[in-house]
């Protein structure tokens, strides 16, 4: 077994490779650890492993059919355990910057594509706050979390290229930016016309797109056996080799310098859902999910389309979990359990209903918000069960508590529970906020916001041409699948909660621009 997946490795690089024969390999941006040493070699580790587009409705530990997560489960068990954990957005920008910043999107602004935060923000984050006490080291195979990132490389001690962990370039020409790989990748779409102006040069990009879909096509039609269904593909001529990316982080792990804090950001189990042969065919059960109706911001995907994606999805959910235990193992072998906080969470969930699939779209349904967040803390033997909301504000002030730095006046989120001595308030509003197409320095206008109110959640809907100014209400505790529209008939109550949200929003615009 040893031997073959030596030679999947080798021949997976020698593929990608072979036509830039002559040309060197990627490098490793040097790192600065020398110049900023550990100042506490005492303090415990903290390693945070996020996958991308990870649903917490699709996790067999959250209750989900399907037994998607097994590993998790046994992880669990030592671990901290937020079963009503919630993202700050529906998309990576705002779902990672919500995480890193401990605001929400209305503050560090990171809502479109263009994913950088405000930059007044670009010192008040997970890196800043935890460098120099600690060796701070970032990766990530998703190109807007890279731009954000590079926002806060001045904090980061190893900002790792993006191609050093299982993550290869087929296109002709990505080795003319073998250093700066992210921003190299975008000025060549733009270039080529891919992302919004005209190409530069379109019979340049005609060429390049052949040779690349030659490339492509071949590399298909080698790796079929291993890939049945597709190449995992960040964007076209970037794709990402899960097994290959754990091999790599298993070497990294064991080569970083302690104390560290860490944050590696995978791509999986983000569309499309490419699982090894062995889980392809895991789940070819009867499950069917309730049908829900179809939302106004359909993409016109209906239920029996749905299905087939979900269990590839569910697929996928189950190869991530067999090659993230291989680094719970190592972690233990290497005796780090005792001395590690290991974090694992998302950016944001998915969507396989009422016509919507993926994430991108305008609506805030628990698919989409509720993301799981197991911590293991040294030395834990035991599982902590914790069913208030949360939110992915909360992770920074945690951190702050747990290696003694005070707490930020920016940042919007508390102190996990398990974490705090003071009481949990379990009336505390939690938010997730989707607005790309607002104006990214102006005020809230164009948006879909969502309050969790516990058991309430009321979601509203303003700006939108085909809503305009629209309230969605559910009890959560009675009505998991958001199947029953509240509002309509229940003012009496609704009103309290419209009025909170409707504050928040307005106390948002008024705050924005402040904050220093």
């Amino acid at each position: 077994m040893e031997k073959q997946n030596f030679d999947r490795r080798e021949f997976l690089k020698l593929l990608l490779m072979l036509p830039l024969a002559g040309k060197r390999s990627p490098t490793r941006i040097t790192p600065n650890s020398l110049l900023y040493p550990a100042a506490q070699p005492d303090q415990p580790n903290i390693l945070f492993f996020l996958f991308d587009t990870l649903s917490a409705r699709n996790i067999s530990l959250h209750g989900y059919p399907r037994e998607t997560m097994p590993n998790l489960a046994r992880f669990a068990e030592k671990a901290n355990v937020y079963h009503q954990h919630h993202a700050g957005g529906n998309w990576t920008p705002s779902g990672t910057a919500s995480l890193l910043t401990g605001t929400y999107p209305w503050t560090h602004r990171s809502m479109s594509i263009y994913s950088e935060v405000i930059e007044s923000f670009a010192d008040k984050n997970l890196f800043h706050i935890t460098n120099p006490d600690y060796h701070t080291a970032a990766y990530t195979q998703n190109f807007l979390v890279e731009t954000m990132l590079q926002q806060f490389k001045d904090q980061i001690d190893d900002l790792i290229n993006m191609t050093e962990g299982g993550l290869y370039s087929s296109r002709p020409d990505s080795d003319l930016f073998i250093n700066d790989f992210g921003s190299g990748f975008w000025g060549q779409n733009i270039a080529q016309g891919t992302w919004i102006f005209p190409a530069s040069s379109p019979f340049l990009s005609i060429l390049n797109e052949t040779l690349y879909t030659i490339k492509y096509r071949r590399m298909q039609r080698e790796l079929k056996d291993i890939y049945p269904d597709w190449i995992s593909m960040v964007l076209p001529g970037v794709h990402v080799f899960l097994d290959e990316t754990i091999s790599w982080l298993l070497d990294q792990i064991k080569n970083t310098p302690l104390p560290t804090m860490s944050y590696y950001h995978f791509f999986a189990p983000h569309h499309p859902y490419s699982p090894r042969a062995e889980f392809y065919h895991l789940f070819d059960d009867d499950f069917k999910p309730p049908e829900k109706p179809i939302h106004t911001f359909t993409d016109g995907s209906n239920y029996d389309f749905l299905l087939p994606e979900r269990r590839a999805y569910d697929q996928f959910i189950a190869n991530v979990d067999h090659d993230f235990n291989l680094v719970l193992e190592l972690i233990d072998e290497l005796g780090m359990m005792e001395n590690t906080y290991i974090i694992f969470t998302s950016d944001h969930g998915e969507s396989f209903e009422r016509g919507v699939w993926k994430h991108t779209n305008r609506v805030l349904y628990e698919p989409l918000t509720h993301i799981p967040l197991l911590i293991h803390k040294p030395g834990q033997t035991t599982r902590e069960d914790f069913f208030t909301p949360t939110s992915a504000v909360d992770v920074l002030p945690t951190i702050c508590e747990i290696t003694g730095k005070p707490i930020p006046e920016w940042i919007e989120g508390e102190v996990l529970p398990g974490f705090r001595t003071e009481p949990v308030d379990l009336q505390r509003p939690i938010f997730s906020v989707e607005a790309k197409e607002n104006n990214k320095f102006g005020p809230l206008t164009i948006a879909t916001v969502a309050m969790i109110k516990w058991p309430y959640k009321l979601i509203h809907y303003f700006g939108y041409e085909e809503l305009p100014y629209h309230f969605e209400l559910y009890n959560l505790e009675q009505d998991p699948e958001e199947l029953n529209d509240l509002y309509p008939a229940s003012p009496h109550y609704a009103a309290d909660l419209k009025s909170t949200l409707l504050a928040k929003i307005e106390q948002a615009n008024k705050n924005l621009g402040k904050i220093n």
